[in-house]
């Protein structure tokens, strides 16, 4: 009966959608969150540009006519569109034109040159520091997309190493190379290869009907998964419903929207390191560059996969390849496979995909990922005995094995079902956390079970590393790293230095771009869970309930400490949330002293006059509603450096030379491509980064573009580069120079130096 309502259901509705094609992009039925959100991207994006002023400089070659007119278009990807017309009346005359960037993105410029060769680029106004640069043709144009890694070039660079010799552009490729019969889940080598097939729906993530296929090959430990996955996008309100399931189970081809894949393996040129690789198909079986999982916009691949599964999106390199982590393989991200939480998935109720029908499977299935988790210690459980022991300091410890085991009843996994009740120890009431020795305070189970458990868990539990005990406090595996306490929030103190509960404020309660996935979004903003966590986080409850993400938030950037008297400096309000309007104004005693220009833009101008410490207030406006004022503290001082001309050789001298620990021992000391030390993701000093066996300019560049992806220019303040050797969730723990807890006392010269560079647009 079930199969007979859904296809009618399906029938009517196709006929009604006769011309208009199967898939409907149009999402307008579903729940619109906080706008501006990019869901299934991570929080540092990555933008080719951050907000400040640029100079578009472009000459021509050759003069067909005198005068020869010109057109410069100048397209943001915040949507404005600029147009700055004139005449090139000399041959080689340089044209130099002032844009602004008003929010962290990308900008595309095209110049019709009225049939005269050009050649254009795009400065860091004042800087010489080129951040892109047409070839010498009629018509040149420069396009920098929006985020660094979302783009095509993205998807191809990291195909072209995980799918080397192209064998795997389509899914009959792909079941070919992994071993699997075309027409089924059956393995073509059934004595070698474990097989595993299940049907569900995913409930709490994406939504969708799943049929999944697992291979493990158990002599080479190789793991190669496919997933079908269906959904329903033409019955209003019933995107993310059971309607789905029912596809999937009905086999309706017209509602299979795609197939993701996934292998555990080596390449070519890792060396026999097996990592996880992800892959995607259209319907129709071929590979996907972007997808779109949650319908609110196509992304490059593999960023919507690795955004989940623990991984790390770094831009591409200079020769426009996929990047290496430290000492990892090229293209390892760092991700790894989820598994399975059986109770939080919707099955079938007739055989054989009822849940005891497959319960089985998914144990087997569970198994199959566990055995690609690393190895911390010795075991001699059964369930252990496949996986790899870890290598070096910084590799992911898996402390996920410990939650997938208890599922199963523990270490040996002797129970036949699996059922979450899984509470870590740090996560306790009154118990000893293992990490930050800390004693667990009261409700924290119940914060573990009915938020971290439904919302955070899937994606944080992937994260982290085991640099040394409490450095991978990203996995929130216990209440201090998740919150902050004595041992963890502050800077240094302790064995990590650093909660998050200021930055749960931010993306969850600010922001809005938190959870990370669309479904999980609407799930948690339904039910109590927003109010169950405000209460735990300082400023995130009003009167008994859990502020909004879609109110208006005056963010007027981090306290600069560093500016100096008689220069024009630009203030940013452009991290602001849902704001439409600026007022800026200078609420310190000493206003006479200084002066603001354009106080209701979102980049205002301050001079200050004298030597002093200055306070701007801002507050923004949604159209219909002030924010709460937000406050920045300005230090002026003649004797400090002009920030405009911070240039990238003064960051990599604090990188090498300074900043560090102590003087004597500088950032390099322990980021050091020789010194064997595996734990540090980027290494500052000098060394063949390109692998041309030279060491030279081109390496210089790479240095600069590796530490360029530790900044955030959608979020300054949470830039690596600044948080980390600040004292926040750093093994080294608060560096020299770094010290912004003091404010104006306290030695934070390299900070303010680093702080202002990104503030200009880090300039080469």
């Amino acid at each position: 009966m079930a199969f007979a309502r859904l296809l009618l259901l399906l029938g009517f509705v196709a006929l009604a959608l006769m011309g208009c094609g199967q898939k409907n992009e149009d999402t307008a039925s579903e729940p619109n969150p906080v706008s501006g959100v990019d869901f299934l991207m991570f929080p540092n994006p990555q933008a080719s540009l951050g907000v400040g002023d640029y100079t578009v400089l472009f000459e021509n070659t050759t003069l067909p006519t005198n005068p020869t007119p010109y057109t410069l278009t100048v397209t943001y990807t915040d949507g404005r569109v600029e147009t700055f017309p004139g005449n090139f009346t000399l041959t080689f005359q340089l044209v130099s034109v002032p844009i602004e960037t008003r929010n962290a993105g990308g900008v595309t410029l095209s110049l019709n040159s009225g049939g005269a060769t050009a050649i254009m680029g795009i400065e860091v106004t004042g800087s010489g520091s080129f951040v892109g640069l047409s070839g010498i043709v009629v018509n040149p144009s420069i396009s920098l997309p929006r985020f660094e890694i979302d783009q095509a070039a993205y998807a191809g660079a990291y195909y072209a190493v995980v799918d080397s010799g192209a064998a795997k552009t389509t899914l009959a490729d792909f079941k070919t190379a992994n071993g699997f019969n075309a027409a089924n889940c059956q393995p073509t080598n059934t004595v070698s290869v474990e097989e595993y097939e299940v049907k569900f729906r995913d409930v709490h993530d994406l939504g969708y009907g799943r049929h999944m296929c697992v291979h493990r090959n158990k002599t080479t430990g190789d793991v190669a998964v496919w997933v079908e996955n269906f959904q329903v996008t033409a019955i209003p309100g019933q995107h993310y419903e059971r309607v789905n399931l029912e596809a999937l189970i009905a086999d309706d081809r017209r509602w299979h929207v795609g197939t993701n894949a996934i292998e555990y393996s080596a390449t070519p040129t890792s060396g026999g390191v097996k990592f996880v690789k992800f892959y995607t198909f259209n319907p129709d079986g071929t590979r996907r560059t972007f997808v779109d999982l949650d319908g609110r916009g196509a992304k490059a691949m593999p960023v919507p996969c690795i955004t989940c599964h623990g991984g790390k999106g770094l831009p591409l390199t200079a020769a426009g390849t996929f990047p290496v982590i430290a000492a990892f393989p090229q293209a390892d991200t760092l991700a790894h496979m989820q598994p399975l939480n059986v109770d939080t998935l919707d099955f079938w109720d007739q055989s054989p995909w009822t849940r005891p029908d497959q319960e089985a499977s998914l144990k087997a299935i569970n198994k199959v990922v566990l055995c690609t988790y690393p190895l911390p210690a010795a075991s001699a459980f059964a369930e252990d005995a496949c996986r790899t022991p870890t290598v070096g300091a910084a590799q992911w410890q898996g402390t996920t094995a410990e939650m997938v085991k208890d599922w199963y009843g523990g270490d040996g996994m002797p129970n036949a079902a699996a059922s979450d009740s899984y509470v870590p120890t740090g996560w306790k009431d009154g118990a000893t956390a293992p990490v930050s020795g800390d004693v667990v305070p009261a409700g924290a189970t119940n914060l573990y079970r009915t938020v971290i458990a439904p919302y955070c868990r899937v994606c944080h539990a992937l994260r982290g590393n085991g640099n040394f005990p409490g450095a991978n406090d990203i996995d929130f595996m216990e209440y201090s790293k998740f919150i902050g306490s004595t041992n963890y929030e502050g800077f240094a103190v302790g064995p990590a230095g650093g909660g998050h509960y200021n930055r749960i404020k931010y993306h969850v309660f600010d922001r809005g771009n938190m959870p990370l996935a669309l479904l999980k979004w609407d799930q948690f903003w339904a039910s109590a869970a927003p109010t169950t966590l405000a209460a735990f986080v300082p400023g995130a409850l009003s009167g008994g309930s859990a502020i909004q993400p879609t109110r208006p938030v005056a963010l007027p950037g981090p306290d600069r400490m560093r500016l100096k008297t008689g220069s024009a400096v630009k203030l940013s309000g452009a991290d602001s949330i849902n704001a439409v309007s600026y007022r800026w104004r200078i609420t310190s005693s000493n206003a006479a002293n200084a002066a603001l220009a354009n106080p209701n833009t979102v980049r205002p101008t301050f001079t200050a006059n004298i030597d002093g410490i200055f306070t701007v207030e801002l507050i923004v406006n949604n159209g219909s509603m002030d924010s709460a004022p937000a406050t920045q503290t300005l230090v002026s001082a003649a004797a400090n450096p002009d920030p405009n001309s911070i240039r990238w050789q003064d960051i990599r001298n604090i990188l090498q030379n300074t900043g560090g620990i102590t003087p004597g021992t500088p950032c390099a000391s322990c980021h050091d491509s020789g010194s064997g030390n595996f734990g540090p993701p980027v290494f500052y000093n000098d060394y063949d980064r390109n692998g041309d066996s030279l060491v030279d300019a081109a390496d210089v560049h790479q240095f600069y573009l590796d530490i360029r992806a530790r900044l955030n220019f959608t979020d300054v303040e949470a830039s690596f580069l600044l948080r980390r050797p600040s004292g926040h969730h750093h093994p080294g723990g608060l560096l020299d120079g770094f010290d912004v807890n003091n404010q104006t006392t306290g030695n934070r010269v390299h900070y303010d130096t680093i702080l202002n560079w990104i503030v200009n647009g880090a300039p080469e």
